[in-house]
């Protein structure tokens, strides 16, 4: 009842139009008084990048909170275009959620508004889909910068399938995330795209698609400018051959991050009929395969001379291996500018030490690190990176399922004694340690830890040991690069 009765205010405060209060009639008793520049600050500060969701409790939202205090706020709150802005909206939350997200958006008059939609893969229902395209699509399409839509298949399916021409003149970033079943076919979308983009830079498309359609082919996508996009990002999985597609029609690429299906013996044929591309511009590439077979022959595809943040994961939980192809592409595909480094990889080919070549190459820019299945025998390699011997300019350094742990602190104590180098983040992921949980090896390594720090370095652990002076999710190791796939 209490979200009923807050829902029918909102509605009446949006419709009403206030005249500022005089300040000779103010209330003597009322301490909330401040002058109208000082209040802005005031809520410009507390509301700056915060994402609102309009949820079951509208009252969660600050800007409707601080609008409740009185009705001096609300005039001040409610003339400010630029916190109307930006709505995230739950459509399962409330029968009246697009009323009252409508009234939100016209408080932002004519501002560009950031607009995000969402729904939970079980949510039963939520509001009509022409209504949600009427209320909240269509009237703001001319003054939407950002759109997000997490939506079920008939969300994204009513706004492909518009029937009638509909511009986004100022859109420079779209998601269209499905978080349902269903796919779009052949038969769902018209010959000749309704949509338009013209400022589109970043675009996320992970819809299903019939198994016969590329994202290329799909005609209410005909009219992106895809030369023009800067960031390409999908959480469906796409074959190889379309990301090399992608990749060869978007030539002003800087970021791309996507899921990749498995490379079988057709599609290593059709990858192997292709040329080299040289991405001049491309900067972050984050790619998780479904399968490691054939990674390499992805790899072979592309230059990349301007790369700084790489990520590569597999999603089976075999890992890549650390092979001569993989040391080859570090070496001779990327530019000398690689900052960010992530690779899951689960085992070392015969020449395991290759990888130090890669170190060598990249010593004065890499800042952030990340090695899974780090050689047991390389502890003087160990040294020399945390020493800061190797990439002096290292500020974070991620070290995964070292099975040697004794040998593992050993090093890393060897390597900080007397020494503060830059690196000040130290994530260890210890595999030996889940075998023997037993009292005595916990405080043999909360002392081994107890020195790292003292010498001020931060160090974190897997949650899994249960220390929780340092406890540290392995997931978060993957979440800073591969935040939205998490």
């Amino acid at each position: 009842m209490r979200t009923h009765g807050i829902a029918d205010n909102l509605c009446h405060m949006m419709h009403c139009q206030y005249t500022a209060p005089s300040t000779s009639n103010v209330d003597p008793n009322n301490h909330i008084y401040l002058p109208p520049e000082l209040l802005r600050a005031i809520f410009s500060f507390v509301t700056k990048n915060k994402l609102e969701l309009l949820d079951s409790d509208f009252m969660e939202d600050d800007r409707i909170r601080l609008s409740h205090v009185c009705s001096y706020w609300r005039f001040v709150l409610l003339g400010m275009k630029e916190l109307w802005n930006n709505v995230v909206l739950d459509l399962n939350a409330h029968p009246m959620i697009l009323p009252i997200a409508g009234q939100l958006l016209l408080r932002a008059d004519g501002a560009s508004l950031d607009i995000t939609a969402q729904m939970k893969w079980n949510a039963v229902s939520g509001p009509p889909t022409d209504e949600f395209i009427n209320n909240i699509i269509i009237p703001y399409a001319t003054s939407t910068q950002s759109l997000r839509l997490h939506l079920h298949f008939p969300y994204i399916k009513a706004l492909l399938t518009l029937p009638f021409a509909l511009s986004f003149p100022i859109l420079e970033s779209l998601c269209l995330r499905q978080s349902s079943f269903n796919v779009i076919s052949q038969t769902d979308v018209p010959i000749v795209s309704n949509l338009s983009f013209p400022r589109l830079q970043k675009f996320e498309p992970s819809i299903n698609l019939h198994h016969q359609i590329t994202l290329l082919d799909v005609p209410q996508l005909n009219n992106i400018q895809w030369v023009q996009l800067t960031t390409f990002m999908t959480k469906r999985r796409i074959t190889a051959k379309t990301t090399y597609d992608i990749l060869a029609a978007c030539t002003c690429l800087k970021s791309f991050l996507a899921c990749l299906d498995a490379i079988d013996s057709d599609e290593h044929q059709r990858l192997s009929t292709l040329h080299r591309l040289d991405l001049p511009h491309l900067e972050h590439l984050h790619i998780r395969f479904f399968a490691s077979q054939r990674f390499s022959s992805f790899f072979s595809l592309f230059n990349l001379p301007s790369i700084r943040c790489l990520a590569l994961s597999e999603n089976s939980g075999r890992g890549l291996d650390w092979s001569r192809r993989l040391n080859d592409f570090l070496l001779h595909q990327c530019g000398s500018s690689l900052e960010d480094v992530f690779i899951v990889n689960n085992k070392f080919d015969n020449e395991a030490a290759a990888y130090q070549f890669f170190l060598h190459k990249h010593t004065h820019t890499l800042r952030r690190l990340s090695l899974w299945h780090f050689p047991p025998t390389e502890g003087r390699i160990i040294q020399r990176v945390i020493s800061g011997e190797i990439c002096p300019q290292l500020e974070a350094l991620s070290l995964h399922a070292c099975d040697n742990y004794s040998m593992y602190f050993d090093s890393i104590l060897e390597a900080i004694k007397g020494k503060r180098p830059s690196l000040r983040d130290l994530h260890l992921h210890i595999s030996g340690l889940f075998s023997h949980r037993n009292e005595h090896t916990h405080a043999w390594v909360d002392s081994k830890l107890d020195e790292i720090r003292s010498c001020g370095w931060r160090v974190f652990v897997p949650r899994v040991y249960d220390n929780l002076r340092c406890a540290y999710r392995s997931q978060t190791s993957e979440s800073d690069w591969f935040g939205y796939y998490t």
